[in-house]
């Protein structure tokens, strides 16, 4: 089979149409889910009206499907910034589900697809690549197999009608293979700053407009810090000047951040607390790669999160930071937002911060979280402190202590299988889970616990990437001890990775064949020094050669065929005499390389001190860890008192109220869960008035569909809201009131709706209308359902009417029925619908489709006013 972008020889492959479009129209009910991910139109996107007048098109790309990407924030960012920068259009595309990349791949579609525009890669001046794990270069080099693209950096950068490849993302600075001279990428920034991002992006289009070459276009980024080029530089050099004050101060605008379809994230935002992370485990690529830490400032949380919530009208937000506890002002943000929010999401916390301060885990039941997550990574001091946790066992007592005191629905625990654990290690971690079983049993608490295990992958920019990982099996071993060791305790596991994507993961990183490692290192007796750079060129290719012969993808696992033909791959290259080329940076941008030796030189000292010992203590001149105010004991009585809080989100939770509104929605809101519906419309009351925007609490009631499944019917509906009491008064005022503010609304919910009159009179004769292009059999449905009728032919063209028998109308399910035969086989069913008639049953029983997904193209429009439902018309 030959794939899109394998350029055999006398291949020539058929111009793609300027738009797929068509084909979308025509496939969406084969696709998954009704193929909404490729639907395009979130809220916040920018219309595919503006292609004509933005000039320089970014197509950014996610790795990995819509829904597993639904909870990262990194492409909405992304997407923000492209929308500030005056003449650029930003399109979203996500990796297809299974069933639809096969489908794709068929017909003949590219896989890096616009969902808002459909149109295919070569359409876009830059590919924007978010890498979010090291696993996703797999899928990198499957997109553009399937998309036509070459994977060769030399050849793309020759011909000027392949768009330019830049790749971010939070792995992107860990992906070994991105780094040759062939890489699947001709640019990387290594990053996270919006400012740079836009600088970036902004001198892409600008040497574009002046007719620059992809090759020039790069020679402009390169004093951009954390701009790397594959094949040459080992580390990103500094800017050579300040960044522009205008991109220097660069916000992104919340107005331009999506909001996905995903109905389990519709109402919740990313609300950022912290930037980086102050502790710094030698494991923890992510905190390597943000050196500074920073707590962001109360008031500018307080701004972003009102922000935020109105323009994705959202009810519930999650804080994001690495350890939401660091923040020293944590008790003062969770009360302030409570009071905003109808739900905060907590997520990690540090066994450490909980041993300090246990009434966080009060706090944390008060905003209604039963579950806990925490890592303890080693399985003992000496382990604890090579990885640099800092989390002595007396810490650890402490909070295991709070924990087993807390109601709490399940307790997560994440582990780190470095492969060179020991017997003493074992000995103290099998005593540590005896005193935890019977701490738990003490209480009388019966928690969920479960132990997460993952094998230690030595990333580069972390002080681990000076030393040469343990052989594999080795690892394995441990985890299956680790494993066994725990269930024995009487409490649950999970492998996080499975052995193939362990092994792999840890050469996508390095670039190394895990058998590079010198005996000393692989037996995991002690840490050997770091081995020769791996060959980035060698594993690209590898990487690209199992795909191609395997067509595999990255999904949720890595299997053993694949990970063999890689590695046999790769070991062919080392024998072939390849030649290491350029790696991902050893530390990362902004951080001294001394820094990271010192960590990596603790680590080595912890690594060597017995089991049970005392930690090694931090060598004079180490930066200090100054624990975080939250950790430390609050007097009773103040207003930040965790009893107090407590009574204030209890309070607020208490307070709410559903505001119901009539409401004409457009075919923007066919097929989407009304919890969306709901969203939309809470987001125009919020943006027209910023005094609803603390009373918002979410979406309510609907007469037809459920805030959480797919809803095809549009039409009229009667739509709740739930407010704070304030709120739904003013809300409700105003809606009965003040017709400007409902035509402001109206103006910003465009095109999911409108909000009607409160006043609007119910129609005589409330009806469904439902429309197919295909056959209805509605007597024979109606008979199904043991309804008796009489059928008589409709006087003005072919069809019928079915006027339902006196004590069939008992049965409230239907009241009258009117069936029109449409030119062209299609079809026009009109309900007069009782209590207990479903519209989605009848849709899926009462026609004829061609196959049976062909049943999603069946329309409904509601008509329950006098108002005629002409929102929902095409």
């Amino acid at each position: 089979m030959i794939l899109q972008g394998d350029r055999t020889p006398g291949h020539d492959p058929v111009p793609p149409p300027a738009s797929w479009s068509g084909w979308y129209e025509r496939a969406w009910p084969r696709l998954s889910a009704g193929g909404v991910w490729l639907r395009g139109g979130e809220l916040n996107t920018v219309p595919g009206a503006e292609w004509d007048h933005r000039p320089y098109r970014v197509l950014v790309a996610r790795l990995s499907t819509y829904r597993d990407t639904a909870v990262s924030t990194s492409h909405l960012l992304i997407h923000a910034v492209l929308a500030g920068l005056g003449g650029v259009y930003p399109d979203l595309a996500w990796l297809p589900p299974p069933r639809d990349g096969e489908l794709m791949a068929a017909d003949g579609v590219p896989w890096l697809l616009g969902t808002q525009t459909k149109r295919g890669v070569h359409a876009f001046d830059c590919l924007g690549v978010s890498l979010s794990v090291p696993q996703e270069t797999i899928n990198l080099a499957a997109m553009l197999l399937r998309s036509g693209i070459p994977v060769d950096r030399r050849e793309r950068l020759d011909d000027a009608s392949i768009p330019l490849i830049i790749a971010g993302g939070a792995s992107v600075g860990a992906a070994a293979a991105l780094y040759g001279a062939n890489a699947g990428v001709d640019g990387i920034y290594i990053g996270g700053d919006p400012g740079a991002i836009a600088t970036l992006f902004g001198r892409c289009r600008d040497g574009r407009a002046r007719g620059l070459s992809k090759r020039q276009v790069l020679e402009l980024l390169r004093d951009i810090e954390g701009f790397v080029l594959p094949g040459e530089a080992a580390a990103p050099s500094k800017p050579s000047g300040a960044l522009p004050e205008a991109e220097a101060a660069f916000t992104v605008p919340a107005s331009a951040m999506p909001v996905s379809y995903d109905p389990a994230r519709t109402g919740i935002v990313t609300v950022p607390v912290t930037e980086g992370c102050r502790w710094k485990c030698s494991f923890c690529y992510e905190s390597w790669l943000h050196p500074r830490y920073r707590s962001l400032p109360g008031g500018d949380i307080d701004a972003r999160a009102g922000e935020l919530k109105a323009w994705a009208g959202a009810h519930r937000a999650e804080l994001f930071s690495f350890n939401f506890d660091m923040h020293e002002d944590i008790r003062g943000i969770i009360d302030r937002l409570s009071a905003r929010f109808d739900r905060l999401g907590l997520k990690s916390q540090r066994f450490d911060q909980l041993a300090g301060d246990p009434q966080l885990l009060e706090l944390m039941h008060a905003v209604g979280k039963t579950s806990l997550t925490c890592g303890m990574e080693g399985i003992s001091d000496r382990l604890r402190a090579y990885l640099n946790k800092r989390l002595d066992d007396a810490k650890l007592r402490r909070a295991l202590a709070a924990i087993a005191a807390a109601p709490l629905r399940q307790v997560k625990v994440f582990l780190i299988a470095t492969g060179r654990e020991q017997d003493d290690d074992f000995a103290e971690f099998t005593a540590l889970l005896a005193w935890f079983r019977d701490e738990l049993a003490a209480q009388g608490r019966r928690p969920r616990v479960i132990f997460s295990i993952t094998p230690l992958v030595h990333f580069p920019s972390t002080p681990l990437v000076f030393e040469a990982p343990p052989a594999p099996e080795r690892t394995a071993r441990m985890v299956r001890r680790i494993a066994v060791t725990i269930r024995r305790a009487g409490f649950q596991v999970r492998a996080a990775a499975r052995d193939p994507e362990s092994v792999v993961s840890q050469v996508l990183v390095s670039g190394r064949h895990p058998l590079a490692a010198d005996d000393a290192s692989r037996d995991g007796a002690v840490a050997g020094p770091g081995t020769a750079a791996g060959d980035a060129g060698a594993t690209w290719r590898a990487v690209v050669d199992a795909v191609r012969a395997h067509g595999f993808v990255y999904y949720d696992t890595i299997t053993s065929v694949f990970q063999d033909d890689f590695l046999s791959r790769l070991a062919a290259a080392a024998a072939d005499g390849a030649h290491p080329a350029a790696a991902p940076p050893v530390v990362a941008p902004g951080t001294p390389l001394e820094a990271v030796r010192r960590v990596h030189a603790l680590s080595l000292r912890g690594l060597a001190s017995a089991a049970g010992a005392e930690a090694p203590a931090s060598r004079a001149g180490d930066p200090p860890v100054r624990v975080p105010r939250s950790a430390r004991a609050t007097p009773d009585g103040g207003d930040s008192a965790v009893p107090a809080i407590r009574r204030r989100i209890l309070a607020a939770r208490r307070d709410r109220r559903e505001v119901v509104f009539n409401v004409d929605l457009g075919l923007a809101a066919a097929g989407l869960a009304r919890g969306y519906v709901a969203a939309a419309l809470g987001r125009a009351f919020m943006l027209v008035d910023a005094e609803l925007v603390d009373a918002y609490r979410g979406p309510g009631t609907s007469l037809w569909g459920s805030k959480d499944q797919p809803c095809r019917l549009v039409g009229h509906d009667r739509l709740g809201l739930l407010w704070t009491a304030a709120g739904a008064a003013r809300t409700e005022a105003r809606w009965k009131e003040d017709g400007d503010f409902v035509a402001a609304v109206n103006a910003v919910l465009s095109p999911w709706g409108c909000v009607l009159s409160a006043a609007v009179p119910a129609a005589v004769r409330p009806s469904l209308v439902f429309a197919a292009p295909f056959p209805a059999a509605g007597p024979a449905w109606l008979a199904a359902q043991h309804l008796r009728y009489v059928q008589r032919r409709l006087p003005d063209g072919p069809g019928c009417r079915c006027e339902i028998a006196r004590d069939s109308l008992r049965k409230k399910l239907v009241m009258d029925f009117a069936q029109r035969d449409l030119p062209g086989g299609g079809c026009e069913v009109e309900v007069v619908p009782g209590e207990r008639f479903n519209p989605e049953a009848f849709c899926r029983e009462a026609f004829l489709p061609p196959a049976p997904e062909d049943q999603a193209r069946v329309s409904v429009r509601a008509t329950l006013f006098a108002r005629p439902a002409v929102a929902a018309d095409p």
